[in-house]
């Protein structure tokens, strides 16, 4: 049986830099990996020469990398996305849309194209919901029903609560009370009352263990929360 590659979107986010991490340890479990990003991803240097990082500095140009990647077609390739970004970072609601919900359809969609992936991971967040009055939620909701409507033959959707654990790129002031707060509530049994902060290394494991079990129906989907991911990360 061929080993599956891997394409990783997000590579320098907090989760995507922890799944890129793990994968790049476990790399005799991979035929490829893959990064896609606008800067270089930071990792160790012993498994850089592991990986084939992509950088090109305009995300609207990254659909069209998908099909020139050179991977199998009908393999069992895994795509990743734990890109996003904040309203504050776009600079407005409509830069928001375009980036955190544009740039990641498109991405899947010609990930689905190229058909060279059959497994689709996408870190999405509590309480997404397409139809929330909050700009964020509301994106990250239709976000994933597009997604799933692009039938991968498995997609998995993880929704982790408040994200924990140092960042390349700090997102401000919030970082630091989320990680404050959501640190002294993780494993408390509080945790409940913060939708279970989560470590960017533990939505890595979850991702991970998903990612690399037997498709067991067509179009199988999951969707996993905050609580479930953290058991699910203790199996890896």
């Amino acid at each position: 049986m061929s080993l599956p590659s891997i394409l990783i979107l997000g590579s320098t986010g907090l989760c995507g830099s922890n799944f890129l991490r793990l994968v790049s340890e476990k790399s005799s479990d991979f035929a490829k990996i893959v990064t896609l990003s606008r800067r270089k991803p930071e990792i160790n240097s012993e498994t850089n020469k592991q990986v084939t990082t992509i950088l090109e500095s305009n995300s609207d140009n990254w659909p069209a990398e998908f099909a020139k990647l050179d991977l199998p077609e009908n393999g069992d390739g895994i795509y990743f996305s734990g890109f996003g970004t904040t309203r504050k970072a776009a600079g407005s609601a409509e830069n928001f849309k375009k980036i955190d919900y544009g740039v990641n359809y498109d991405c899947a969609k010609a990930a689905k194209e190229s058909n060279k992936f059959k497994t689709l991971v996408l870190i999405s967040t509590v309480s997404a919901n397409k139809d929330s009055t909050f700009l964020y939620f509301q994106s990250k909701g239709k976000l994933e029903q597009d997604i799933i409507d692009l039938k991968f033959d498995r997609t998995i959707i993880l929704r982790p609560g408040p994200l924990l654990g140092h960042r390349e790129k700090s997102k401000g002031f919030g970082d630091g009370i989320i990680n404050h707060f959501g640190g002294f509530f993780k494993n408390s049994i509080f945790a409940g009352l913060l939708y279970h902060p989560i470590t960017g290394e533990e939505v890595a494991k979850c991702a991970y263990y998903l990612a690399k079990q037997p498709i067991t129906k067509e179009n199988e989907l999951i969707i996993i929360e905050s609580a479930d991911m953290i058991k699910t990360a203790k199996l890896v």
